[in-house]
Formats: structure tokens, C-alpha cells, sequence
């Protein structure tokens, strides 16, 4: 119900990120995400990166 509620808010979750940008689909990838320290929170905004690991 609270997903909803967020995407209704243009709010976008992690488990919703599409990585549409990668072109290389033969390299190796890591992604992070950096999540704000909330007190007394099970979530929280995040920063969330896509890493392109060396070859």
C-alpha cells in the first residue's frame, strides 16, 4: 500500500530502478545504494549508483 502511495508521488523505489542507460551488456556492473541514516526507520531515501567494474 505505502509503495503505491510513494509511486503515485513520483517517489522512485530501488526495486523499481531499470538500468536503461548500459549499452554493454558484456561488461560487469555493481550497484550501491547509499542509504540516509534515519533514527528509528526500517527504510529511507538512497542515493543509488551503477558502478562499471574495469574489464
Amino acid at each position: 500500500m505505502i509503495h503505491k502511495l510513494f509511486l503515485k508521488n513520483g517517489v522512485i523505489l530501488v526495486e523499481y530502478l531499470a538500468a536503461s542507460g548500459i549499452t554493454d551488456y558484456t561488461r560487469d556492473y555493481q550497484l550501491a545504494a547509499l542509504p540516509m541514516k534515519i533514527k528509528e526507520s526500517d527504510g529511507a531515501p538512497a542515493r543509488v549508483i551503477l558502478i562499471e567494474k574495469e574489464k
